[in-house]
């Protein structure tokens, strides 16, 4: 079995990087609900240039106790929206239906590692 490791990962480009974009044209033209509620959209600004750029991701977790969104980067550090985010971490979202404004926040390793074994335990207890 052959393993990728992060620093191997390269963001899409080209015909890909169209498919990657389709469900942000989605959301531009009111259709995002058709995502339903696994994907998020955000308007973020960009890091150097101070445009609005947008971004759509899975998200991983939906704490509706504290209501909170947990995503995750595909490409780690690499993803421009990472970047972008890590340096202004105000974002307008959208989840299905709902739009709003929200601040983001990058968890620390204890956080990241007890979220993880939340979705590892809870796909375990799914199967069951």
């Amino acid at each position: 079995m052959t393993y990728i490791t992060q620093d191997q990962l390269r963001p899409p480009k080209g015909c890909l990087l169209l498919g990657f974009r389709l469900p942000v044209w989605l959301y531009r033209i009111r259709l995002g609900w058709m995502m339903g509620k696994r994907m998020i959209y955000f308007e973020h600004i960009g890091r150097t240039s101070g445009a609005k750029r947008r971004s759509v991701v899975e998200i991983i977790r939906y704490d509706q106790e504290d209501d909170v969104y947990y995503v995750v980067s595909g490409y780690g550090e690499k993803s421009d929206w990472f970047k972008n985010i890590t340096k202004n971490p105000e974002v307008f979202a959208v989840v299905g239906g709902r739009r709003f404004h929200a601040v983001t926040e990058r968890l620390s390793l204890k956080e990241k590692l007890s979220s993880m074994l939340d979705i590892v335990f809870s796909i375990q207890s799914s199967g069951v």
